[in-house]
């Protein structure tokens, strides 16, 4: 059996596990003009939204009931417009704020692999040779198992 500790207790966060505000924010701030920029792209799609209403009332209340055929026409192109638009805004806002979420993630996962990288092989519990030799006796078992090879097999041989 191994001696499992907790990633909490290995880092001493166990005690307190809020992270402050600081440091989460320290993480986006190389993104700060995207994330504001997604700010700018909610903005907009909330103001061309308000314009949707505006446009049934005069349907409604102008265009229908005279038979203005004309105006009909331009405020259905107006509500293509706005429909355009608002999705245009949602897509756009959901690709940057999904490209910074997955930058952030990526670089954090840098940090901890480069911690980790920096950290002495005595800081791993276990008999270390035995963990991150690619030769070990557990990854030569799993390779002779008798089960259907995974599409990439990068096992040793």
């Amino acid at each position: 059996m191994t001696n499992y500790r907790p990633p909490e207790a290995l880092l001493g966060t166990a005690s307190n596990p809020r992270v402050p505000l600081r440091r989460i924010a320290r993480l986006f701030r190389p993104y700060r003009w995207n994330l504001l920029f997604v700010g700018v792209l909610v903005a907009a799609s909330s103001l061309v939204s308000l314009v949707n209403p505006f446009l049934i009332r005069e349907v409604i209340d102008v265009a229908l009931p005279q038979g203005r055929t004309g105006l009909l026409t331009v405020l259905a192109l107006g509500m293509i417009v706005v429909a355009v638009a608002n999705s245009s805004f949602s897509v756009s806002q959901t690709y940057v704020s999904t490209r910074v979420g997955q930058r952030v993630m990526h670089d954090l996962r840098t940090a901890v692999y480069s911690h980790l990288q920096r950290m002495s092989l005595a800081f791993s519990p276990g008999p270390a040779p035995a963990r991150y030799s690619p030769a070990s006796p557990t990854t030569s078992a799993a390779c002779r198992r008798p089960s259907p090879p995974p599409p990439h097999r990068s096992c040793p041989t």
